[in-house]
């Protein structure tokens, strides 16, 4: 008789399955998929990372769907405008945040941002060329008011 620290068999083949264990129809992340992460994070600093969908794994940084969760597009709004006023600070450039691109998300003890923005010069028409920038930030919870820059910079032409 197996002792009770020792798994049977169909049991172990039961619990292999994150989907029939959860039920939820997510998978915990394969070496495949952490792999094209880590490589993706590396090259883009976190601003270019795949959706895996329905992937479970503790602090990756995430694709966001904005318009989806109004809140997070607010955060992400907020966020866009610190980077830029800092970056404006200590550039000695007046730009504003014309348009959110995108943003990734990792979440931990409240949210870090890595989001993809355009400007413009304050004041500048509609048809002058924005450029692209990109921001980290740490928008912190539950104290709302705690927003650090730690990056902000025109998006590099090429991969770094």
């Amino acid at each position: 008789m197996a002792s009770s620290s020792h798994i049977l068999e169909e049991e172990k083949e039961e619990i292999d399955s994150d989907d029939e264990f959860f039920q939820d129809g997510y998978h915990t992340i394969t070496k495949k998929e952490e792999m094209e992460y880590y490589c993706a994070v590396e090259e883009s600093q976190g601003f270019d990372v795949p959706d895996f969908g329905n992937v479970y794994a503790f602090s990756l940084i995430t694709p966001m769907k904005l318009h989806e969760v109004p809140g997070m597009l607010k955060e992400v709004q907020i966020s866009a405008n610190e980077a830029i006023k800092h970056y404006n600070n200590e550039n000695g450039t007046n730009f504003e945040v014309v348009d959110i691109v995108k943003a990734n998300h990792s979440g931990c003890c409240g949210s870090m941002y890595y989001i993809t923005f355009n400007v413009k010069p304050i004041g500048t028409p509609l048809e002058f060329p924005s450029i692209t920038f990109q921001a980290k930030v740490y928008y912190a919870i539950p104290i709302k008011d705690i927003i650090d820059v730690e990056l902000c910079r025109p998006k590099p032409s090429k991969a770094l």
